[in-house]
């Protein structure tokens, strides 16, 4: 299981400015980081996996967010590159909006669903239009982990405030 996804984030692998502005553009930029920190990894390997995974499924879902993932049976632990793009970039989403933000995931193959905590942090990210704005605003890497780093704690809060199904009155 894995910790939360602001932990997972290095300085290293967030571009709060991608220079990008094609699909294929971005994807090799943030691909390009990850690389960069797993220096065994082979960039040519990663984006065919990342582009192979895509035609199966756009993963441009829309919202501004795209999530490009592949699962590789080398890598050991999941890594995450985010990249944010102010002026957007065609990444033929659902919804037909250009992607602001890029977030790149590569897992193992042998934990195939470990992903689907970050996937779904930013997600409900993206449907909350104060946050989603708030994480497009970041200027550092330091200020975009921060800013997750929030959001996991107000999402904690929240649910550790709840009322829990059953509790007294």
């Amino acid at each position: 299981m894995m910790g939360s996804v602001s932990d997972l984030l290095g300085k290293r692998s967030i571009f709060t400015d991608l220079q990008s502005r094609t699909k294929q553009d971005a994807l090799e930029e943030v691909a390009e980081t990850v690389c960069n920190n797993i220096e065994w990894l082979d960039l040519a390997r990663l984006l065919e996996v990342v582009h192979d995974r895509d035609r199966v499924c756009n993963t441009a879902m829309g919202r501004c967010i795209a999530f490009p993932h592949a699962r590789l049976k080398e890598v050991k632990e999941m890594t995450v590159a985010v990249g944010l793009s102010a002026e957007g970039i065609e990444f033929d989403a659902t919804d037909g909006q250009p992607v602001h933000c890029v977030i790149l995931l590569v897992t193992p193959e042998q934990l195939p669903s470990d992903y689907l905590d970050v996937l779904a942090l930013f997600a409900r990210i993206g449907r909350d239009e104060h946050k989603m704005h708030k994480l497009l605003s970041v200027r550092s890497p330091a200020e975009l982990i921060a800013t997750i780093k929030e959001f996991e704690t107000s999402e904690e809060t929240a649910t550790s405030t709840s009322p829990q199904p059953g509790g007294s009155s």
